[in-house]
């Protein structure tokens, strides 16, 4: 096989073992294939050489599949038979391509020591923020701090909700002095609900107030669905714990319990917990109300999730009269 087939093997191995599934983006075989040639490899390279060596190894032997093959999306419609779509790129138009399973575990075994390139790392600029998000901890964990942070960067710009908090505990362990990571990570981190919460509680760790108090000032009680139970409350906690009083109130002055999506019986327990914990005694009533309304009368468990909020005594009157007040009042009713 040729050395530009071998280099482009070589990155799909790579690419898999790191941690990107095994739906590779055209862009980062091609660009990350390039760091495994030699210089004059590649001053000898013809223009369409990344072409050429794709179809070297996608070609078929005794029946067999090429070492790596172009994934075909199926049409949705396809009788039988689910949509099959190629996701792994940075645009759902790219190209992707699977590394055969037996090359994959030849990688694993033989290439256990090996640290990819330089060009791989930077490469993998061009994937979805997710699987820059794990290529990041992959190169964390081999020492290739400067591209880790750069990944993490990158997946922060595109919206994961939690490489900004790696990017900044990661950091303080090379650098605790040095704000910049924090202060980055404060001024671009999406206003995710666990995404937000996760690094607040980073930065107070850290003793990043200042840092904490702008990313308060980029207002996420603002930002925060309120038809997802959990992450209302997620959001609550985190305020409440960073000392954010001003952003609790403006959070819950969008009534919370009025909006919250009911079908998820352990999120509304945990939001009625917040609210309570917050003096928001009204809303809590209000959800529960609703919950009570709500409650699947044939599945005790998870009609009594909200219940099982009710910690103190002194609210537990308020809470079984909303309770039994659902109740079907026939002499099989559902008891406490």
């Amino acid at each position: 096989m040729s050395s530009t087939g071998q280099a482009v093997i070589g990155t799909a191995m790579d690419a898999v073992r790191m941690g990107h599934p095994n739906v590779l983006p055209f862009t980062l075989l091609r660009d990350a294939a390039a760091g495994y040639l030699s210089d004059a490899e590649w001053d000898c390279l013809d223009h369409d050489w990344f072409e050429a060596a794709l179809a070297e190894t996608s070609r078929s032997c005794k029946g067999a599949r090429g070492p790596i093959t172009l994934i075909r999306p199926r049409p949705a419609s396809a009788p039988g038979r689910p949509g099959r779509q190629g996701t792994g790129g940075d645009t759902a138009e790219e190209q992707v391509y699977q590394l055969a399973d037996y090359l994959d575990q030849h990688g694993r075994r033989t290439r256990a020591h090996l640290i990819p390139p330089l060009g791989f790392w930077q490469a993998a600029a061009h994937t979805h923020r997710t699987h820059q998000h794990t290529l990041a901890q992959a190169a964390w964990d081999r020492r290739i701090y400067r591209e880790a942070a750069q990944l993490w960067k990158n997946a922060t710009s595109h919206g994961h909700p939690r490489s900004a908090r790696a990017l900044v505990t990661s950091m303080s362990t090379l650098f605790p002095d040095d704000p910049k990571p924090a202060t980055w990570a404060a001024e671009h981190s999406p206003l995710d609900p666990a995404g937000v919460t996760e690094l607040l509680d980073e930065l107070r760790e850290n003793g990043a107030r200042e840092q904490m108090l702008a990313l308060l000032a980029r207002d996420p009680a603002t930002h925060t669905a309120l038809g997802h139970p959990r992450d209302v409350a997620r959001v609550l906690r985190g305020l409440r714990q960073s000392g954010a009083h001003e952003q609790v109130r403006v959070l819950l002055a969008r009534d919370p319990a009025a909006h919250a999506e009911l079908d998820d019986p352990l999120g509304v327990a945990g939001l009625l917990r917040e609210l309570r914990t917050a003096g928001a005694d009204k809303q809590a009533l209000v959800l529960a109300e609703r919950a009570a309304a709500h409650a699947v009368l044939d599945d005790p468990g998870a009609s009594r999730g909200w219940y099982a909020s009710s910690e103190s005594p002194a609210h537990t009157s308020n809470w079984e009269s909303c309770w039994h007040a659902t109740l079907p009042r026939t002499p099989n009713s559902m008891t406490r």
